[in-house]
């Protein structure tokens, strides 16, 4: 992954097409009209990736740095998206005598979710080169005679314009019947550049006028997950002594004991309490949709803050597992118990029901069952918990 910070991002359309090209002897050449330049927004490097992850988005640099949040007193401007519910605003406006307001540019504090974050980047299949590697692309045309005298001027004067720190999507427009020895060089060349990773990131439209007022603004910038850790630091966490019971609870038949684990999980410290009310989220999710307050704000927010983990899952495949665990790593909330937990589940779900428990044969256990050394490493240490 590159860190290409607020480089300018182009495209640069070469149509090739009997109308736009001249030939000449079998030759085909580029004209000043084969070219087509568009400024496209600001690019941030590569990703190896479908979504952008928290390296990537740490590149946008918009968050302020780490530093105690002081919230006494202050005017805040809240972004779409959050996840914080009124009730809990008004548990600040309480406690810290806040103003919520509506011009940005008075705020003191900004307040932005992750989601609004991440949807700034739009990741591309395409393969944007630098200056030098587009002069690179030019000279090759040039020297294999495949641009006319408008060509080769149209080619010194996008060299001109463009910056020299920027990145540009060379993108060849034919249609699939046409050949054209000119989109196989300028193929070729590109493909002949060692460039990392698969998709391009970039910002543009919409997105870069929300991104110039995040970088511009002398106001602290928050997330809406810090501001629900300074809302809940008085709510419980849930301890690990308490997971077998709340576990039970949303297993129940009984409705109501379902909706009493729900709620007790929606007033929780969420953060805090991560791993375990990720994993009851992920593996009991139809369990969770079958209560009484699935659609309470409160349990809304525990939703949309637990969305990746939601939809229905196959216990007895092993694939949903690697996703729990990967989800979780994303959080950086993956710990020891819930490893265990996750372990124990799967013996249970997957390698028994498929080797059998009774083989006299063969023998596997769940001690058998261990997490990858990469992994390892990226386990946490819980904090003490506050029993509930």
């Amino acid at each position: 992954m590159q860190n290409n910070m607020e480089k300018k991002h182009y495209k640069l359309n070469i149509e090739l097409s009997v109308e736009k090209s001249t030939w000449s002897n079998k030759i085909e050449r580029l004209n000043d009209n084969s070219f087509d330049l568009k400024e496209d927004g600001y690019y941030f490097g590569r990703s190896k990736s479908w979504y952008p992850d928290l390296e990537e988005v740490s590149l946008l640099n918009v968050l302020s740095a780490d530093e105690k949040i002081d919230l006494q007193d202050k005017k805040i401007y809240r972004y779409p998206n959050l996840e914080l519910p009124r009730q809990k605003v008004d548990l600040l406006k309480t406690k810290f005598n806040v103003k919520i307001i509506r011009d940005a540019e008075l705020a003191d504090i900004h307040i932005v979710s992750d989601k609004l974050i991440y949807n700034l980047l739009t990741l591309e299949w395409s393969t944007a080169v630098s200056y030098a590697q587009m002069f690179d692309v030019f000279n090759t045309l040039k020297q294999n005679d495949q641009l006319t005298e408008s060509g080769l001027y149209k080619c010194k004067e996008l060299l001109s314009v463009i910056e020299k720190d920027a990145y540009i999507h060379i993108n060849t427009v034919k249609d699939y019947r046409y050949m054209s020895l000119v989109s196989d060089a300028i193929n070729d060349k590109i493909s002949s550049f060692d460039i990392d990773g698969s998709r391009d990131m970039i910002i543009r439209d919409n997105n870069i006028v929300v991104f110039n007022q995040l970088r511009n603004t002398t106001a602290l910038i928050v997330r809406d997950v810090e501001i629900n850790k300074i809302i809940s630091e008085d709510l419980a966490v849930i301890d690990e002594d308490q997971f077998e019971q709340i576990s039970k609870m949303i297993q129940s038949q009984d409705k109501d004991n379902r909706t009493l684990a729900v709620e007790m999980l929606a007033n929780c410290n969420v953060e805090e309490s991560f791993d375990i009310v990720s994993y009851l989220f992920f593996w009991y999710y139809d369990w969770f949709k079958d209560t009484n307050n699935w659609n309470n704000i409160n349990v809304k927010t525990l939703r949309k803050r637990l969305e990746k983990f939601s939809g229905s899952k196959d216990n007895n495949r092993q694939w949903g597992y690697d996703q729990y665990i990967t989800l979780l790593i994303a959080e950086n909330k993956l710990t020891d118990f819930i490893v265990k937990k996750t372990i124990k589940k799967m013996y249970d779900s997957v390698i028994r029901n498929t080797f059998g428990c009774k083989n006299n044969v063969f023998s596997i256990d769940v001690e058998s069952i261990y997490l990858e050394d990469k992994y390892k490493n990226l386990i946490i240490e819980k904090k003490q918990c506050i029993e509930i």
